[in-house]
């Protein structure tokens, strides 16, 4: 939420989040991972104005964040291949909120930008990924 830049096409706003979702995923189990990325994106769509979003949100996220944790356990290639799931519903999810929302022309608009903030989700989680599970090894969880 601290790092949030407004997108007029999606009438929305993009963040880094998704990086930090979906390795957290993968590292600590889809469960876990899907409640809070449903609870803590919603929240951030409450508190950063997009109150629109936000049930879409909670849905779309911790749907992201469910599949993105179950494909990656393990780690290794599953990993990438969970990210570029994770980022498949987010894109997918989000194009078909629009169009309840705005109308399919509208929300055509939102799969490019989304399309850039999957894209460095995946990245973000390439590179989180492994100090996530560093960190879960060296305290025991």
């Amino acid at each position: 939420m601290s790092v949030s830049v407004p997108s007029p096409s999606t009438q929305g706003y993009i963040n880094l989040a998704d990086g930090l979702i979906m390795a957290a995923s993968m590292a600590f189990g889809p469960a876990i991972g899907a409640l809070s990325a449903a609870a803590g994106s919603a929240a951030a769509d409450l508190l950063l104005g997009y109150a629109h979003w936000a049930p879409f949100t909670f849905v779309i996220k911790g749907l992201m964040a469910a599949c993105a944790g179950y494909v990656g356990r393990g780690g290794g290639w599953k990993s990438l291949v969970a990210a570029f799931l994770g980022a498949a519903v987010m894109v997918g999810g989000y194009y078909f909120a629009g169009c309840l929302l705005y109308g399919p022309a509208a929300s055509l608009l939102s799969v490019w930008p989304n399309a850039m903030q999957g894209a460095a989700g995946i990245a973000v989680s390439a590179a989180l990924r492994p100090l996530l599970e560093y960190a879960k090894k060296r305290r025991g969880l």
